[in-house]
């Protein structure tokens, strides 16, 4: 026991006497500028150069965030092809460089992500990581650039071939027959 006291004696002692050295350690903050603006979607199938918002099919979120103090949105936009391609651009006016190392561009989408076709998807200069989850897709700059992502979606599941939907379709059928008998 006497043993046992001397080594966390030792021990204590030991973290006192580094605990100013870990105080004194220097800590480096950075602000973020969270942006969110409304996404147009530009279906290209009804385009019309005469009225521009005739084409608006659907507006969505678009999440910015940087460290980048200088940063302002120049465009953000998206033109698609309903069921076929899609291609999303959004470009910054940000002197020396657009978006910066680690910032995240987090753009709502109007169908699942899922439908993605991640082997026919494009992005610019392989600038950016993107993980796609739920509705959306989070980017995160690799290298400095503006995003252009040209992407392909895989054709549409029909619900009654979902994964969840056949059991509970089965389970429907039982206890429709066990209300019928």
């Amino acid at each position: 026991m006497k043993k046992l006291n001397k080594i966390l004696t030792f021990m204590l002692c030991g973290l006192l006497a580094f605990l100013p050295v870990l105080v004194a350690l220097p800590v480096e903050a950075e602000s973020a500028t969270t942006s969110k603006v409304g996404f147009p979607w530009y279906n290209m199938d009804i385009f019309d150069p005469e009225d521009e918002d005739a084409s608006i099919t659907d507006v969505t979120s678009l999440e910015i965030i940087t460290s980048n103090s200088d940063f302002e949105l120049n465009d953000a936009y998206s033109l698609y092809a309903p069921n076929f391609i899609y291609m999303l651009f959004v470009e910054t006016t940000a002197y020396p460089s657009s978006f910066m190392e680690n910032d995240k561009v987090i753009i709502t989408l109007p169908f699942p992500a899922s439908r993605i076709n991640r082997d026919k998807t494009s992005i610019k200069n392989n600038s950016w990581d993107v993980e796609y989850s739920g509705n959306s897709l989070c980017c995160t700059c690799k290298k400095s650039d503006d995003i252009i992502i040209t992407f392909v979606l895989n054709k549409e599941i029909p619900l009654e071939d979902q994964f969840w939907f056949k059991p509970m379709k089965t389970q429907l059928a039982i206890a429709a027959d066990i209300v019928a008998t």
